[in-house]
């Protein structure tokens, strides 16, 4: 299961409820996460957050979660990210 953080523009509030409606018609499987008051995560086997971006007005950026930690520290941070191999070379 992908995870994207949704960022929202001006009006957060609206924008979240945007993004309900949004994944409610195209993706009833996805699971919607509030996070932050500017932003939510987004839990979904599907979707192309290169094509929703352009579709929601109130989203500024999408990124997708590559790693998580549970300390907070810059070490922490970026062993998690070489473990799930963000800095391998092709």
């Amino acid at each position: 299961m992908a995870e994207w953080v949704f960022f929202f523009g001006r009006n957060p509030a609206l924008s979240l409820a945007e993004l309900a409606m949004f994944l409610q018609a195209r993706l009833p499987e996805a699971r919607l996460i509030p996070m932050w008051p500017n932003a939510a995560l987004v839990k979904s086997k599907e979707g192309n957050p290169d094509k929703m971006v352009w579709q929601l007005g109130g989203t500024t950026k999408i990124a997708k979660v590559l790693a998580e930690t549970q300390k907070a520290t810059t070490q922490h941070f970026l062993t998690a990210l070489e473990q799930k191999g963000f800095f391998k070379t092709k």
